[in-house]
């Protein structure tokens, strides 16, 4: 049985180290690295501090052979999910939910030479080109790990960025500016989870404030990686009644138009749960909300629904359904407070997401 406490040690001493030192690393190879941890995903991020782990604890292992199948090989993911990625989590970097060699892009039995054929779409020059530096003893494996921890850090004080919370706001103000930060061109994943966290804040609010939610209480919200088929939920948002259990639930779909089948599919959910009395289909899309080039199929769709089960099914625009919610609140004040509050700790939410809101303020304050 393998033993990860070596692992996790040399993590933490690097660590240590990043905090003191300046490790020298070749300019050629810090330049990619720079790149890898400035513009890559977490899950480039996980797999490649794994292999320079690897290398680092054991010198003799080729560590482009990341599964125990290939010859000489060892077991890379097993790693990663004992080591790496809780090293990560805990240390608030960027981290996956349990293994970066989940993602097809990684999981491929072939090694990570100059020529594998995993398709990588960020920075997959500068992680093969990385390793095969490691592999020709180009660097310093270990000075690496720390140069690599210390630009992590570096891109986590970033992202730890104030992000203001404007007080006064007209509900039109609110959303102009959450329409904005929806639409915007994001280079990083994530901007999908960006309405989630709006319709969240204002059911945290609502519950407060609106008398058809008395008694009820908010379920957290999911992973944004994990499926409804096995989490059990469903919808990005869930309102639940005492012992009845939930009765509103919220789908928020992401520049999709809404159609029948997503009907049918959100009726396969929820068509167990007699309580349910509402359930919500919010686009981001203009004009999504009435199914767009599928409206009459929507409505047939949300009729049939409503004669087998009693529960309603609503499509309409995320913006529009934020608008009308918002002048049922006392002021725009709490829900503006609760949205920031979401983007700050909300692991799927990268930097520029957050640095869009910052700059969307400051125009906002400046005209």
């Amino acid at each position: 049985m393998t033993s990860y406490i070596k692992y996790r040690s040399k993590l933490d001493a690097c660590l240590d180290e990043a905090r003191t030192k300046k490790p020298s690393v070749p300019p050629d190879i810090a330049s990619r690295v720079d790149r890898l941890v400035e513009e890559g995903d977490k899950a480039i991020i996980s797999v490649t501090l794994t292999s320079l782990l690897k290398k680092a604890v054991d010198p003799g292992q080729d560590v482009r052979k990341h599964q125990v199948k290939m010859s000489g090989g060892y077991a890379g993911r097993t790693l990663d999910q004992k080591v790496t990625t809780p090293f990560l989590q805990e240390n608030n970097f960027p981290a996956m939910a349990e293994s970066g060699w989940l993602t097809r892009s990684f999981e491929q039995n072939a090694e990570y030479t100059l020529g594998y054929p995993g398709a990588i779409k960020k920075c997959k020059k500068e992680f093969l080109h990385t390793l095969d530096a490691v592999e020709k003893g180009s660097v310093d494996t270990t000075a690496l790990i720390v140069y690599f921890l210390q630009r992590l850090s570096g891109r986590r004080e970033r992202q730890s960025m104030h992000l203001a919370a404007p007080s006064g706001l007209t509900v039109q103000e609110v959303a102009d500016i959450l329409e904005e930060h929806f639409s915007a061109r994001y280079d990083a994943r994530g901007a999908a989870r960006l309405p989630v966290l709006a319709v969240h804040a204002i059911y945290q609010q609502m519950i407060k404030e609106v008398g058809r939610y008395k008694d009820c209480t908010l379920g957290d919200l999911k992973s944004h990686t994990s499926a409804d088929r096995r989490t059990g939920s469903l919808g990005d948002v869930e309102v639940r009644s005492g012992r009845k259990g939930i009765f509103e639930a919220i789908e928020v779909k992401h520049d999709q138009p809404v159609t029948a089948r997503m009907v049918r599919t959100a009726f396969d959910k929820f068509k167990s749960q007699r309580h349910i009395e509402r359930y919500y289909i919010l686009t981001t899309r203009r004009g999504g909300g009435d199914g767009a080039d599928d409206s009459e199929a929507v409505t047939k769709a949300v009729v049939e629904v409503s004669r087998k089960h009693g529960c309603q099914v609503i499509a309409n625009g995320v913006i529009e359904s934020l608008k009308y919610y918002l002048r049922l609140l006392r002021s725009t004040d709490a829900f503006v407070q609760n949205y920031v509050a979401l983007l700050k700790d909300e692991p799927a939410i990268a930097y520029e997401h957050k640095e869009m809101w910052s700059k969307i303020i400051g125009r906002k304050r400046a005209s």
